[in-house]
């Protein structure tokens, strides 16, 4: 089935989701199956090429046909694309047609699990005007179907249990309040990224200025290469991140020739070992070995699909800049990153000023008119947006805990960790133990591991994230995962625990870390908690793990012993 609702693919039944590339026969392939009828040749080659000569434009038709069907037999589909001289058409199922059944029937259930606002996110490509007005039409066809079917579904819904979450996404406020300020006044910079066509293009500005929800909202449901601070020493430490959920879809891809990523699995082995369980690997040739690796890895990533988010460059390692070098360069797909100008560390300075394929533009604070956009929506007075704009100098994270501050009748500070004290102090000691933990671990984890990491019983575990979500201190990942909001709230997070405690939690966080795919695959970060853990923790870990082997050793040789 072609999926249309998220980053487009092919999916078979109960196999893995295959990108379909954000080119022309893509785009060409995408609007053929959702006419699904037989369509002249003449009305294809005015939609997409109408200011081309008649012979010319249908010559470039045939082309990019010939290209669909291959497109179409590396999903084993070819046939359904039907050509006469004058007429094509491909009959090819897609999810539209259970959008369409769970609209008709108001089936709220469906209707959750198929939101329209999802239509062809992540997938654009440079020109084809008409082409992307025909789509961004039927994109709002689509949602103004949903939106009335989910208004029928949740009339009748009673005590359906997906009600609460369908109403959610039906809410005019659905944004969450950090989305809603940091893109308020945005929208020309999310139109401007989202055009370029630079292989290549860098958001610089200050922390909580909004760079990466500007990127998330142009490029929606795009793979994120995420730097973290204090790993930045750990070579490909970000692309580990972002592979190691997406081994399945790796696998598959390393199924299909036409890749050409097959000569690449035991390089690639190198950094996710699940590729070649049990298998030698050949031996490192000092001259080919970082080369292979890193044409791996860009085919990997250009499969990933036509867009590349890169957060927090400031604090990703050298290795991975060299492999976005590699990347635009290639010009296969564009990638698009978000750094803190200010803490650029000097080689990445350095880095970014040889590229010649980069382009880099700083973001801009908030204005005044954004400012009192947000106080309207808020219900409050736009006469302060002077005041507020001077205080938080266009700064949306900082704007945003102000406005909170304001909302719960707190006197208005600039010192935003003041702000964030005193929401932290009014938590309950589970709750602010989850957002400890979240800071230590500074990635998006399971909730029952930081309740292990924190120590908080099972029975308060829900009631202490629901506390930590309201907070606007934690976040929820699309996974169900949880980490700190933002950056600045887990900075500011670690400058308010106590030094005794946060040596604690980096204890429990290495153990439970090291227990997990995330830390099989990266041992550094394991060791980098390690180093933040007590030192005379450090001595007993090694004595408890040198019993376990003492001890697996004799049931080894009592158990070769009775054979």
């Amino acid at each position: 089935m072609l999926k249309l609702l998220g980053v487009p693919a092919w999916q078979a039944d109960a196999a893995d989701r295959l990108p379909l590339p954000a080119t022309l026969p893509g785009g060409l392939l995408i609007h053929l199956a959702c006419v699904g009828r037989w369509v002249e040749r003449g009305e294809l080659a005015a939609l997409f090429w109408p200011d081309a000569e008649r012979e010319q434009a249908r010559h470039h038709l045939r082309i990019n046909l010939h290209r669909v069907r291959q497109l179409l037999a590396g999903f084993g589909q070819a046939e359904a694309l039907e050509a006469e001289r004058q007429r094509v058409r491909l009959q090819l199922p897609h999810e539209l047609a259970l959008l369409e059944m769970a609209c008709g029937e108001a089936d709220g259930a469906e209707l959750l699990a198929r939101p329209a606002g999802r239509w062809l996110q992540g997938f654009r490509f440079a020109g084809f005007d008409d082409f992307w007005r025909w789509a961004d039409g039927h994109g709002a066809l689509l949602q103004r179907q949903w939106d009335a079917a989910a208004r029928r579904a949740l009339q009748r819904a009673g005590a359906a249990p997906w009600q609460a979450s369908l109403r959610a996404l039906l809410d005019d406020e659905e944004t969450t309040p950090m989305e809603a300020e940091e893109l308020c006044g945005r929208a020309d910079w999310v139109a401007q990224v989202r055009r370029d066509t630079a292989p290549a293009l860098v958001l610089l500005g200050a922390a909580g200025l909004g760079k990466t929800s500007v990127l998330k909202a142009a490029f929606p449901g795009a793979p994120v290469l995420q730097g973290r601070e204090g790993l930045a020493q750990m070579p490909y430490r970000p692309v580990v991140e972002l592979l190691l959920p997406r081994l399945d879809a790796l696998r598959a891809l390393l199924r299909q020739p036409e890749r050409g990523l097959a000569a690449y699995r035991l390089d690639l082995a190198r950094l996710l070992p699940d590729l070649a369980i049990d298998e030698a690997l050949p031996p490192l040739d000092a001259l080919s070995a970082r080369a292979r690796l890193l044409e791996g890895l860009a085919r990997v990533m250009e499969a990933l699909g036509p867009v590349l988010l890169v957060d927090d460059l400031q604090w990703v390692d050298t290795a991975s800049l060299e492999l976005l070098a590699l990347l635009s360069h290639r010009g296969k797909l564009r990638w698009r990153g978000a750094a803190r100008g200010e803490e650029l560390p000097p080689e990445h300075r350095h880095w970014l000023t040889r590229q010649q394929d980069v382009r880099r533009l700083d973001l801009p604070g908030l204005a005044l008119g954004a400012v009192q956009q947000l106080l309207a929506r808020a219900g409050q007075s736009t006469a302060d947006a002077p005041a507020l704009l001077a205080a938080s100098h266009g700064n949306a994270f900082f704007l945003g805990e102000l406005l909170r501050a304001r909302a719960d009748g707190v006197p208005v500070s600039p010192r935003v960790r003041e702000l964030l004290l005193r929401r932290w102090q009014a938590l309950t000691p589970a709750a602010c133990g989850l957002i400890g933990a979240a800071a230590v671990l500074a990635r998006p984890l399971p909730l029952a591991v930081l309740g292990h990491v924190a120590a908080v019983p099972d029975g308060d575990l829900l009631p202490a994230a629901r506390q930590a979500l309201e907070a606007a201190l934690l976040r929820e990942e699309p996974d169900g995962s949880l980490q700190c909001r933002h950056d600045l709230v887990r900075e500011a997070v670690l400058g308010l625990l106590p030094a005794f405690e946060a040596q604690s939690l980096s204890q429990r966080a290495a153990l439970a870390l090291a227990g997990r795919p995330e830390g099989a695959a990266e041992p550094l970060a394991v060791a980098a908690l390690w180093q933040a853990a007590p030192r005379h923790l450090l001595g007993t870990v090694q004595l408890t793990q040198r019993l376990k082997h003492d001890a697996q050793i004799a049931l080894d040789r009592q158990a070769t012993a009775e054979l």
